[in-house]
């Protein structure tokens, strides 16, 4: 995995305004969409609907992505949840391997557009503004479930999955993303470049999990996110909001940057969770990558370097980009320490 950035080269700098240029409408993308005409959609699954552009994470509600049975009333009780790498949206049983939907019968989601006088706020909303072009329904039949349903996502264990291979190797380094030496001015107070400590289980809790990304603060600084629904997407963002990958500002600092091959992929992971989605092929439109610009401030994260002679070094790839998500979602649950 890549060093984040050489000694000279560390992200830095300080906040500015946003842009406020509105994209291309969202689409829906069907390849990574699993209901519909003709898609056999078994009850034991999430349902999936994945859209090429980045989503405003606060309209990625239960209002904006219905769920209804043939009679019209809607299924309340799905979990929603925002996947910022493959940007897709996922409705999930509450009750895991419990029914929640009835094999046989049909059932519907409905993607509607907010209304421009504010009558009705509900619709998916991209981060710059922009919706659907139309409403979409996508109507369904619920199959019976496999006799060997597939294994959901594993349980990110933050010092093998996510530290190691992509902290260590690829962020904490140098001068950057490391606790401060003593009366070293070039540092912030909490930490490396920007007050990131990324360098130990302790500096992640105290400088990223909860605490608001110096880049995203566009008001008096401040030590905790604030974000809100309805405020510009990326202001006051957490570096990292836990439980809510589509909110964590160090989320997309690596997707502004070009995901490597996966065969680059082989630090740090045991047999059980190295090859996990390596097979992903990025979503993330080189169009959409500059929109994302716009508004998540500074370098991508890694921070292009030239090639070293570490061979487990290099760019971050998609396997390592939905291991960090997955982490962020399944809770940022951060041990006191990592065995050195």
């Amino acid at each position: 995995m890549a060093l984040a950035c050489a000694t000279a080269a560390c992200d830095a700098g300080s906040p500015d305004d946003q842009q406020r240029v509105t994209g291309p409408p969202i689409h829906l993308v069907a390849s990574g969409t699993n209901v519909g005409s003709g898609v056999a959609y078994t009850v034991d699954q999430p349902i999936t609907l994945a859209f090429d552009r980045f989503l405003d994470p606060s309209s990625v509600t239960r209002q904006s992505v219905l769920l209804e049975d043939s009679s019209g009333a809607g299924v309340t009780e799905a979990l929603i949840a925002y996947d910022p790498v493959t940007l897709t949206v996922s409705l999930r049983n509450p009750q895991g391997s419990l029914a929640w939907l009835t094999a046989g019968q049909d059932y519907r989601v409905v993607l509607g557009i907010p209304s421009s006088d504010g009558g009705n706020p509900n619709g998916l909303v991209a981060i710059d503004g922009a919706t659907l072009s139309a409403p979409v329904s996508l109507i369904f039949t619920a199959g019976a479930a496999p006799s060997l349903p597939g294994a959901g996502p594993p349980t990110m264990d933050f010092c093998r999955d996510i530290y190691v291979p992509i902290f260590q190797y690829s962020c904490a380094y140098g001068t950057c993303h490391v606790a401060p030496p003593t009366n070293t001015a070039s540092f912030d107070a909490g930490g490396g470049p920007l007050g990131l400590d990324l360098s130990s289980a302790s500096g992640v809790r105290a400088t990223a999990i909860g605490q608001v990304a110096d880049e995203s603060n566009t008001g008096p600084l401040a030590s905790v996110a604030t974000q809100s629904t309805g405020e510009p997407f990326g202001i006051d963002m957490a570096v990292i909001s836990a439980g809510q990958p589509g909110l964590s500002w160090l989320m997309y600092k690596t997707l502004l940057a070009v995901p490597a091959a996966p065969a680059a992929e082989a630090v740090g992971l045991d047999a059980g969770n190295s090859t996990y989605d390596q097979s992903l092929v990025s979503p993330i439109s080189t169009a959409e990558r500059a929109r994302l610009s716009d508004y998540i401030l500074g370098q991508s994260m890694p921070y292009p370097v030239p090639p070293l002679a570490e061979p487990s070094m290099g760019a971050l790839t998609e396997g390592d980009l939905e291991r960090l998500s997955l982490w962020i979602a399944q809770g940022a649950v951060t041990p006191t320490s990592c065995p050195q």
